[in-house]
């Protein structure tokens, strides 16, 4: 199985930011890998899925949420946002809209890349 990853520039300051290594990225990348449908799909959003995971890093458990679409088709994975368990990680109405556009314009882009 082969996929291309992209990262958001959120998912990347948030990785950042909850100290995270480049290692436990490639660990949730190679996991995805094998599987992608791992994460629950999230209601109204087009496809988006939640993974929780946990991370150690500065030798304490880090509860996360990932936030990924995976375009199975196109063999691509765009990981949008994470955030640590801790915070509010529903999305409410209007985020859920927000996302479900991002989604739709993400893959209308590949779409067309696709025509040529």
């Amino acid at each position: 199985m082969q996929r291309l990853f992209t990262h958001q520039s959120i998912f990347n300051k948030e990785w950042e930011k909850l100290d995270l290594s480049n290692w436990d990225l490639r660990f949730l990348e190679k996991y995805l890998l094998q599987n992608p449908k791992s994460g629950k799909v999230i209601y109204k959003t087009n496809g988006i899925r939640k993974l929780n995971w946990i991370v150690k890093a500065n030798d304490k458990k880090v509860d996360i949420k990932v936030f990924y679409l995976d375009i199975e088709k196109f063999e691509i994975t765009f990981l949008l946002f994470v955030i640590s368990k801790h915070n509010d990680s529903s999305l409410n109405q209007s985020m859920r809209k927000e996302v479900k556009n991002l989604v739709l314009h993400l893959k209308r882009l590949l779409k067309e890349k696709t025509r040529f």
